[in-house]
């Protein structure tokens, strides 16, 4: 599963990144896959949160591009639509 290893590689460089704010790898979500979260309090800004979402999607934009590749080129399925799927109609 590079994707998930990938991912939970991630947790430490994000907490570095991210150090006001609770970041935890969640290994058994979404069918086995795992997710990497960075919390925030419900009443944070927008602005925050999308400055957030832009500084984590930066840092960890190419070691996931690099797993998704490999994961494409084994052929293997991971589980995750193509572009289209996230389309707006």
């Amino acid at each position: 599963r590079p994707l998930r290893e990938t991912l939970a590689a991630l947790l430490e460089p994000v907490r570095a990144r991210f150090p006001e704010r609770y970041v935890d790898w969640e290994p058994h979500w979404g069918r086995e896959r795992g997710r990497l979260r960075v919390a925030m309090h419900e009443e944070t800004p927008p602005d925050v949160v999308a400055a957030a979402m832009m500084k984590l999607i930066e840092h960890t934009r190419e070691p996931i591009s690099r797993a998704l590749a490999e994961l494409r080129a084994t052929e293997c399925d991971p589980g995750l639509g193509g572009p289209a799927a996230f389309a707006v109609a």
